[in-house]
């Protein structure tokens, strides 16, 4: 494998006949749309890629995506560390109705005109990866200094609103579930 640089678009036929394999860090500044999904910019999103010719002749793309993230916690609303580690293995079709024929049987991404935009398809599968709701690994990362993590029933929505919570009066006239 040799480490190069990954360029934006590739013939398919051609890196399939020659058993083309790539590997190469592509700074996270020059995918946007991954970058937008985390806490910051920085760093580097690390790639091997294969393109081989499967038993029924058509052309693959498998590969692997690493890297230490940044992402915002969805519990308590900090940047917390995540790694990226994941594994692919995309069918290369050249039509939607190939796409469409071979949809059950593997995953198939479209090279239009046997050019694979590869930047973008890369982006594709780490947006992919990502976790759907981040969570620190910490259980009660949502708790601060003097706070519960889960409020009491009758607690207000605003620290210091001293209004009656209207839903108290439901206390006790339903069943626990």
């Amino acid at each position: 494998m040799r480490d190069a640089g990954i360029p934006l678009k590739l013939d398919v036929a051609e890196a399939v006949a020659r058993e083309l394999a790539l590997q190469a860090s592509l700074p996270l500044a020059e995918l946007p749309r991954l970058a937008a999904a985390l806490v910051d910019a920085d760093g580097q999103l690390r790639v091997a890629l294969r393109f081989v010719a499967d038993v029924q002749a058509l052309g693959r793309l498998q590969g692997e995506l690493g890297g230490e993230f940044r992402l915002l916690c969805q519990r308590c609303l900090r940047p917390m560390s995540w790694t990226l580690d994941a594994r692919f293995d995309l069918c290369l079709v050249g039509s939607e109705a190939e796409e469409e024929r071979l949809l059950e049987s593997c995953e198939p991404v479209l090279a239009e005109g046997g050019q694979l935009v590869l930047r973008e398809t890369l982006e594709d599968e780490a947006l992919l990866a990502l976790p759907i709701a981040p969570r620190c690994a910490n259980t009660d990362c949502a708790a601060r200094p003097g706070e519960t993590s889960r409020p009491e029933v009758g607690d207000n929505d605003r620290p210091g609103d001293t209004r009656p919570n209207p839903f108290l009066a439901l206390k006790g006239k339903f069943p626990a579930r």
